[in-house]
């Protein structure tokens, strides 16, 4: 499928002229997309495995998505571009998943097709366009 390649050109249109977030994050006001990022930073710098202050494991409910953060800014540097990047990479790879999983039970190549087209849509419409270029966890959640 290239679905995955669709909406990683899409975002590469999408983010030109490249601009890293990160620091208007950090100083911006409190809020989720701040919170992953500091903890996605600390995990980076000090350890994989360090245990974090109980209170800041409640805020935002997204523990997983910590680490998934901060092994992009490990391998990639410390930019939301790539993290943006992968996200629509794994949209897409969902959309080619839901497609394969249920294709199968439509009869018609007509009816592949517009399945298809709906998943691209409604995927594009919706997630790709307001979630996919935010730092929150619900992108991970949706692969």
């Amino acid at each position: 499928m290239f679905t995955p390649l669709l909406f990683l050109i899409l975002s590469v249109i999408r983010l030109y002229p490249f601009c890293n977030e990160i620091p208007e994050i950090l100083t911006g006001p409190p809020d989720d997309w701040k919170y992953y990022v500091q903890q996605a930073i600390f995990l980076k710098n000090n350890s994989f495995l360090v245990h974090h202050p109980p209170e800041v494991r409640m805020q935002p409910a997204g523990y997983l998505y910590y680490y998934f953060l901060a092994i992009i800014f490990f391998f990639f540097g410390e930019s939301t571009n790539y993290v943006f990047l992968i996200q629509a990479a794994l949209l897409g790879i969902s959309v080619a998943l839901v497609f394969k999983i249920w294709a199968f039970n439509l009869k018609s190549i007509k009816h592949k097709y517009l399945f298809f087209l709906g998943l691209v849509m409604v995927s594009y419409l919706d997630i790709f366009r307001h979630y996919t270029f935010r730092i929150l966890s619900e992108n991970l959640s949706i692969f």
